[in-house]
């Protein structure tokens, strides 16, 4: 194999600008994160049914969705919360599975769920993201005074949302703020006067408020689309709805009702900034995205929206996104591996006393990291501060069985100063002295890395916590071993000449 790979050298010079080129790539497209997400892998269900109590919801929403859903594959447990008015069912699945095969099963499912719920009752799933998928927050305010809260908030829903929700890897934008909406507020005495009931009034609005069809119509022209046009727009159209014929008389909800413009009176919790109610938002990541990357495409595209989009006055306020966390954490890791990398080249140069030979050791360690983050975006590994972290707890480890080879071939060269003049002499004495040491280089390794494996006898959140950690560590020390195995006796070839036998250290 040495003699493969000192007989083709220029080819293998070659290999290994490619890799540092590959390496490099993989660096600046690997997905980024603060931390792995310990998150276990699980689909929610939201249902709600307004006016029921808790033990309603428990006892016919709750538990038939759990009834259902606990019998699709891979499921672990099915865990669930019950409160007035809403039903919240979790389903986690087992690790490693593809939590979008999983959400297909519960998507199957729901049918058959909302089949055994009262009528008027539909579970709707959640979305496909996790506990860390809270990436950036901001509010929507109005520095004129003239936009109320409910504006705001349907300024949101209907421009600001439709836009971010477009961008490639957004799960779903959570919204806080009063909903816009006309009030019915029935009269008690009229409606007892033309024996109404409060059911009779909200059909009527609820069949008045929607589009119909009506078919066809032959023209000269040719068919033209008949249709009912009844969406609701203003408290006048719900004034003028009918609710009864009384001898004649139409009766109307403005005649036993009164109609004011408000907000969903039904709310669950606030948004508050410096003790103020405003609108609020939080966008989720999808499972599986780049946080950097996507925090930057928001950013920018809300900057766009404050711009060229939003009315005069009105614009969007960041107030937290998770890239700080993250660009923190990536700066204490590049911190440690610059003074890992400085400190290891002091020693190389210290020890070996030459400098081409502590140049090609030092070289070894970058190299190393740039093949170890082409394993890891292989793997499908982020870099976080826990998989970084191995990479920089192990970097004195990664030179090494580098160390090894080059002092081994420095050493071989220094005893034979006369033979290197030659260069068929230099490659085999280069190729001896590889050999030599290749077994051991390749035990010692293995043992180290060995060390690691009962990392992966870890479960549920530790695993998850830990095992980037190791699989880096032995990526590393893998990329450690082919640096020095193939590509430093080729190095060594072209850089490294004969020195003195006794190192700088020793000599001291």
């Amino acid at each position: 194999m040495i003699s493969w790979i000192l007989q083709y050298r220029l080819l293998v010079l070659f290999a290994l600008i490619g890799l540092i080129g590959y390496g490099y790539y993989s660096f600046k497209t690997i997905p980024v994160d603060t931390f792995p997400d310990p998150t276990p892998l699980q689909v929610n269900i939201y249902t709600e049914a307004p006016g029921y109590s808790a033990e309603e919801v428990e006892a016919l929403i709750t538990k038939r969705i759990e009834t259902v859903m606990s019998g699709i594959k891979d499921v672990e447990k099915v865990r669930s919360e019950s409160i007035p008015g809403l039903s919240y069912v979790s389903i986690f699945f087992k690790d490693g599975t593809d939590i979008y095969f999983d959400r297909r099963l519960v998507m199957e499912k729901l049918p058959e769920a909302q089949s055994q719920l009262p009528q008027g009752i539909v579970p709707i799933m959640g979305p496909n993201t996790s506990g860390l998928g809270n990436v950036l927050l901001y509010a929507l305010v109005d520095n004129t005074g003239k936009y109320s809260l409910t504006d705001l908030k349907a300024i949101q829903e209907w421009t600001i949302r439709p836009i971010l929700k477009a961008i490639n890897g957004v799960e779903d934008i959570v919204q806080w703020g009063p909903a816009k909406a006309f009030l019915v507020k029935p009269d008690i005495e009229k409606l007892l006067k033309y024996n109404l009931s409060l059911d009779d009034i909200f059909e009527a609005v609820d069949k008045n408020g929607g589009l119909a069809g009506g078919g066809y119509t032959k023209t000269d022209e040719g068919d033209l689309v008949i249709r009912t046009v009844a969406s609701i727009t203003s408290i006048e159209q719900i004034e003028n709805i009918p609710v009864k014929f009384d001898n004649g008389q139409v009766v109307r909800v403005k005649d036993v009702a009164k109609v004011v413009e408000g907000e969903v009176p039904q709310r669950r919790g606030a948004f508050t900034l410096n003790g103020q109610e405003v609108q609020g938002n939080i966008v989720l990541k999808r499972i599986g995205e780049n946080t950097q990357a996507l925090v930057e495409k928001l950013k920018a595209e809300i900057d766009r929206i404050n711009k060229e989009v939003l009315p005069s006055g009105v614009e969007i306020k960041l107030l937290y996104d998770q890239s700080y966390l993250t660009e923190k954490a990536l700066a204490t890791i590049q911190k440690a591996l610059l003074e890992g990398i400085i400190l290891v080249s002091i020693a190389m140069i210290l020890y070996l006393g030459n400098i081409r030979a502590a140049v090609l050791v030092i070289l070894s360690i970058p190299f190393t990291l740039l093949i170890s983050f082409i394993l890891m975006k292989y793997y499908g590994l982020t870099a976080n501060l826990m998989s970084l972290g191995g990479l920089a707890i192990g970097l004195g480890l990664f030179a090494d069985a580098t160390v090894v080879v080059i002092e081994n071939i420095f050493r071989h060269l220094s005893h034979n100063k006369e033979e290197v003049k030659d260069k068929l002499a230099k490659l085999e004495i280069i190729k001896l002295s590889v050999q030599e040491i290749t077994k051991p280089v390749v035990f010692a390794i293995l043992i180290i890395m060995v060390v690691f494996l009962p990392i992966f006898s870890f479960e549920s959140v530790e695993g998850k916590y830990f095992k980037p950690l190791a699989i880096t560590i032995i990526f590393a020390l893998a990329s450690s071993l082919f640096v020095a195995l193939i590509t430093m006796p080729v190095l060594a070839y072209f850089g490294l000449k004969p020195g003195s036998e006794k190192q700088f250290l020793w000599r001291l």
